[in-house]
């Protein structure tokens, strides 16, 4: 009787030997697993680090103008995000959220997530040059010129008839004016300086409650083309 008493114990002790074993195995798998899940975040931690140095040291812009390729300096650089957003019809809304300038080597280098919170763009901005988009690597800016262009009316146009210009320089499309057909008179149109200038005319008629996708009837038009000096002024005539 007591022969299997102490075996039992025997058996109960090594059952229980092997339990903790098994416990304590476990345990150091733990150990070694969290051990191992500091050292990927660590890895981690410090590729991010070196991929934000990356950014902040390689994400540059470089503003220019056009056909010179002088640097300019103290461009102003707005930065845009959306600021309402629906799922169906996307953004409705933006905001500014930062300003910024250029050096007086005409560069700027981006803070860490400027790039990517301007969803909605970024536009240079600089006293006589037109507008133009920002982002990495050159940016060119065109210069202004004005054109004083002479309207004179020889033929007869309904009242309700409207005279419209759109302005093209080489680097891009410039504004669109449009107003009521004066029967002689000069008005300045913004043109692109150092750059060959496209005028493009014509005297339309629309529904005056239509302001978009409007049914429009071309009356008369034409194609102007002049060459403006770097913030320089031009004569042209135009009779319609």
């Amino acid at each position: 009787m007591n022969s299997i008493i102490i075996t039992n114990f025997k058996q109960v002790q090594h059952g229980a030997g092997t339990k903790n074993l098994h416990f304590l195995m476990a345990i150091k798998k733990i150990r070694d697993a969290m051990k191992n899940l500091k050292i990927l975040l660590l890895i981690l931690f410090i590729s991010c680090s070196k991929s934000k140095e990356n950014e902040a040291a390689t994400d540059r812009m470089e503003v220019l103008e056009y056909k010179t390729n002088i640097p300019l300096a103290s461009v102003q650089i707005d930065f845009y995000r959306c600021s309402k957003y629906d799922n169906i019809f996307g953004c409705q809304a933006k905001q500014l959220f930062a300003t910024a300038q250029t050096d007086n080597n005409g560069k700027y280098t981006f803070k860490p997530g400027e790039l990517f919170k301007s969803d909605q763009g970024i536009v240079l901005r600089k006293a006589k040059y037109w507008n133009t988009g920002g982002g990495t690597d050159q940016r060119f800016m065109s210069s202004e010129g004005t054109i004083d262009l002479h309207l004179v009316r020889q033929n007869n146009y309904p009242d309700t008839s409207l005279f419209r210009i759109i302005v093209a320089g080489e680097s891009g499309t410039g504004d669109l004016i449009t107003f009521r057909p004066p029967a002689d008179s000069v008005v300045k149109v913004r043109g692109f300086g150092n750059e060959g200038n496209t005028l493009n005319w014509a005297v339309i008629v629309k529904d005056p409650s239509c302001y978009i996708y409007c049914i429009i009837d071309t009356l008369a038009k034409g194609v102007l083309t002049q060459n403006l000096d770097k913030f320089g002024t031009s004569s042209l005539t135009l009779s319609y």
